[in-house]
């Protein structure tokens, strides 16, 4: 690594110690985030559904067609 080069603190990759591969802010003393832009674009958009999201039929123990007629059920009534 060379004084003109980075290492993000996520990937722990080198990069050179650009606005190109890190973005800029004023809250540190370089002035270049800690995250390269492909990790922070990785941190902005947050975990995928799947692993923050588990199926309600999982939560609840009935089996999925229960509850979908509960569903059917609780929509219906408000219809009418």
């Amino acid at each position: 690594m060379t004084s003109d080069e980075k290492i993000c603190t996520k990937c722990r990759e080198s990069w050179p110690n650009t606005t190109e591969f890190y973005r800029r802010t004023s809250s540190r003393k370089k002035h270049l985030q800690g995250y390269c832009i492909a990790c922070l674009s990785d941190y902005n958009r947050g975990p995928a559904p799947t692993e923050w999201k588990t199926p309600i039929s999982s939560q609840s123990g009935l089996p999925a067609t229960a509850l979908q007629g509960i569903f059917r059920s609780l929509v219906m009534g408000a219809r009418a």
